[in-house]
């Protein structure tokens, strides 16, 4: 008999006092590993187990400022009191289903870190913030987290402020042309686990290494003294990206208002890695900047 699917939709994440609205999308990968049990003399599994866990939630939200006040672009956020992701149920024949109806994952302890900031020429979600929430256990043999049903949902979806591509600056100069920029943060972490437990008890930082990178349109660039097309060093204010704040009922904010966000570091080289140019197309070339400090990112920047 065909029924209908039971559809949910991404509603607000939660870890501790964050709230993080204008999701776009949630990732949930238990990442589990099997222990294959094969008596010798057999061919097929006599059991199968759990050898262990490493359970993460990835986040995309375009609610840049409040992701990056929460967690920064060095560490993250060491959630302790209650996280929460959101499925709001669809009704059938309407829109969504009442109160009671829902789907919520919730855990306790975690880590939330931002992994990039990323906006495109003419996207029409705007800017987005890519971040990942690891799961962690309270004494390793507690599930980090919970499928709960029939629940009532938390928060209003709202969309705070977004954000598009803003100008970007080399050592002090404009670079025009640009069609994306993004800031991978390069942060690495491992979730431990000991004592034989299957799930991690704590979560650190063990390597940063931030990269810029971002497209442009000139292919000058690349015999410019500015950049060069193997290898050279950042000099003065560095690399200076922009997001635009979106005016609703408009195009952008006012450059002057202060609610545009700045990604800035002025330690690093650069690389050119690749240009390429299609017929009747664009020649576009490719920049990162591998940087040796942790950018600084400002919420309230004010645009050149």
């Amino acid at each position: 008999r065909m029924t209908t699917p039971l559809r949910h939709d991404v509603d607000p994440c939660s870890v501790d006092s964050t709230t993080i609205n204008d999701v776009r999308s949630v990732t949930v990968a238990p990442s589990v590993s099997r222990i294959i049990m094969i008596p010798g003399g057999a061919l097929s599994p006599d059991g199968i187990a759990m050898n262990y866990a490493d359970p993460t939630v990835s986040i995309t939200s375009g609610d840049i400022a409040t992701v990056v006040a929460a967690t920064g672009v060095a560490t993250g956020l060491t959630g302790s009191s209650a996280w929460e992701v959101q499925y709001e149920k669809r009704a059938a024949g309407g829109a969504y289903s009442g109160s009671t109806s829902h789907v919520t994952l919730n855990g306790t302890n975690c880590l939330l870190y931002t992994t990039s900031i990323s906006a495109q020429q003419d996207a029409a979600e705007g800017a987005e913030i890519q971040a990942m929430l690891v799961a962690l256990s309270s004494d390793g043999y507690t599930a980090p987290f919970a499928v709960n049903v029939s629940q009532s949902l938390t928060g209003t979806p709202d969309v705070p402020l977004r954000h598009a591509l803003g100008p970007v600056y080399c050592n002090g100069s404009l670079i025009a042309g640009v069609t994306d920029f993004k800031l991978d943060t390069g942060i690495k972490i491992e979730a431990k686990r000991s004592d034989g437990g299957v799930f991690p008890v704590v979560c650190h930082v063990t390597e940063r290494q931030p990269m810029v990178e971002f497209s442009v349109l000139n292919p000058a660039l690349i015999d410019e003294s500015n950049l060069g097309p193997f290898i050279s060093a950042l000099s003065g204010s560095g690399i200076v990206g922009y997001l635009q704040a979106v005016a609703p009922g408009g195009g952008r904010v006012a450059g002057g208002t202060g609610t545009h966000i700045s990604i800035t570091a002025a330690t690093g080289v650069w690389v050119c890695t690749n240009q390429a140019g299609t017929a009747r197309g664009d020649v576009v070339t490719t920049f990162q900047a591998k940087l040796t400090v942790t950018p600084t990112i400002s919420t309230s920047a004010t645009l050149p």
